[in-house]
């Protein structure tokens, strides 16, 4: 059985750079300094000051509206964490009359993603 708790912070990153992408796409995972590593970075949906998501009609050819598409937000942000905070894992192994059977388990928890 093993257990594991992860808590890390991006301190600096080269010359003075505050935020690093580690790959592409979007979401991306990202090194900012100060938060932990990594987050993942991306588009979220443009809100109010309410906090309702602000859509945008959709229309045919002939202009009637059909639907309705939510505006992304122009400024990336952070959207979660995708390291888990806690690692558990173990295996057992039960044998009877020549019989074998191994359980394993493995729990990843604490990581987290916001509903953009």
């Amino acid at each position: 059985m093993n257990f594991t708790y992860q808590d890390s912070e991006v301190k600096e990153l080269y010359t003075n750079v505050t935020d690093l992408a580690l790959g592409g796409g979007n979401p991306v995972p990202t090194a900012i300094v100060g938060q932990q590593f990594p987050v993942l970075k991306g588009t979220a949906f443009l809100r109010d000051p309410s906090g309702s998501i602000i859509v945008r009609p959709t229309r045919n050819a002939a202009g009637a509206i059909i639907g309705y598409d939510p505006v992304a937000d122009p400024i990336q942000r952070v959207l979660g964490q995708v390291s888990p905070k806690y690692l558990w894992g173990g295996n057992m192994t039960f044998g009877y009359k020549g019989l074998r059977a191994t359980i394993v388990a493995d729990a990843k928890i604490g990581a987290s993603i916001e509903v953009v």
